[in-house]
């Protein structure tokens, strides 16, 4: 359980990073930027929690 919550977390840590790799090709402010790590970090936790649970992928990505 441990293990996979830490696998989660660390997906999750890096949705964000990509979210901000984005966020600084198409120029966001800089004061955006930790909005825009938040959530992809939440939208990567939530996306890799409903594929773990059997989610259709397209449904999770949705």
């Amino acid at each position: 359980m441990t293990q996979l919550l830490i696998n989660f977390l660390e997906v999750s840590f890096w949705s964000g990073i990509a979210a901000v790799g984005f966020g600084i090709l198409f120029n966001i402010s800089k004061r955006t930027i930790l909005t825009v790590f938040i959530l992809g970090f939440l939208v990567g936790f939530i996306k890799f929690t409903l594929l773990s649970c059997n989610f259709h992928i397209v449904i999770a990505t949705f």
